[in-house]
């Protein structure tokens, strides 16, 4: 925001005593309704930003107690909701990793969609032969490797520690 003049200011109030209203004013000068608002009534434009101080306090004083009241129960909500949601949440937190390390991550939906199905196809393979399943990554995230549908494929859990972050 560009500094205003005593000129601006004398505009302003020289446009008030013309019983222009606030929007008009604002117009005219090319400045927004609030600075114009804050020229011409400075004790109201001050009680104004007390007010709002104030109420921001309030707001994070309800927002810890709520949060210290229902901390279990949305931890519980959570928990469940990853339960019932395995291959997302697992997605989820592979694409949290791919982006601390730095690694190219889905552009599009369906690409995003794509790493999801092989998360549920781990977990489908897991439940149909009882042997553990993991999805890998073909160049692994911590040498750069993409977290992309083509760098990514099933294989068991104790295949999968064995390779550990060696490229194939």
């Amino acid at each position: 925001m560009k500094p205003i003049s005593q000129d601006e200011i004398d505009l302003i109030t020289s446009l008030y005593s013309q019983k222009l209203s606030l929007n008009e004013i604002a117009r005219e000068t090319g400045r927004s309704r609030a600075t114009v608002t804050r020229y011409l009534f400075p004790e109201e434009a001050e009680r104004h930003r007390e007010y709002c101080k104030n109420r921001a306090k309030e707001k994070s004083a309800y927002d810890q107690i709520y949060y210290e009241q229902n901390c279990k129960k949305r931890r519980a909500q959570k928990r469940e909701w990853r339960e019932q949601n395995k291959a997302y949440a697992q997605q989820k937190c592979a694409k949290w990793l791919a982006k601390a390390n730095k690694c190219p991550l889905p552009h599009t939906e369906i690409e995003e969609l794509m790493c999801i199905n092989k998360y549920q196809e781990a977990i489908d393979m897991t439940a149909a032969t009882g042997i553990p399943h993991e999805v890998d990554h073909i160049a692994p995230m911590s040498k750069q490797g993409p977290h992309l549908p083509w760098n990514l494929r099933v294989l068991t859990s104790t295949a999968n520690k064995k390779k550990y972050n060696f490229l194939p």
